[in-house]
C-alpha cells in the first residue's frame, strides 16, 4: 500500500568547500530528524541518508540514499543559506499490515526560514 506524507521542518546546513561535503539536518514536525550527506560534485557525488519519517499511519526508517543531490547555497547579500534536494531513500517501512522494506523519494527545500518536504 502506497504512503506519502507532506510535512514542515526546521534544517540546519552545513557545508566544507574544501572537500565539497554538504550536511543538511532535516527536524520535521512528524518524526523524528533525517540527515542527507553529500560528498562531493555530479557526476561523482556519493549521497546518504538516514532518520525516521512518522506518518499518521506508518513509520518509515530510512537506512540509506539511493541516489539523488543536496545543492546548498549561501546567499552573499543576506548571508542566508537556501537549496533543494531531490533523493532517492530506501529503508523499512511498517504500518498496520506490518515491516518490510521500502523505497521512497524525499523532495524538498531549505532556507534559512525554514522549509518544506514531499
Amino acid at each position: 500500500m502506497p504512503h506519502s506524507l507532506v510535512f514542515s521542518f526546521t534544517s540546519e546546513y552545513f557545508e566544507n568547500t574544501q572537500n565539497n561535503n554538504q550536511w543538511l539536518q532535516i527536524n520535521p514536525t512528524v518524526g523524528k530528524q533525517v540527515t542527507i550527506h553529500q560528498q562531493g560534485v555530479p557526476p561523482d557525488q556519493k549521497i546518504n541518508a538516514h532518520g525516521d519519517i512518522v506518518g499518521t499511519d506508518f513509520t518509515f526508517k530510512i537506512t540509506d540514499a539511493i541516489t539523488g543531490q543536496l545543492q546548498g547555497s549561501r546567499s552573499v547579500e543576506g548571508g542566508g543559506v537556501y537549496g533543494s534536494f531531490l533523493v532517492g531513500v530506501q529503508g523499512i517501512i511498517t504500518d498496520a499490515l506490518g515491516s518490510c522494506p521500502a523505497t521512497g523519494q524525499l523532495s524538498g527545500y531549505f532556507s534559512s526560514f525554514g522549509g518544506g518536504i514531499g
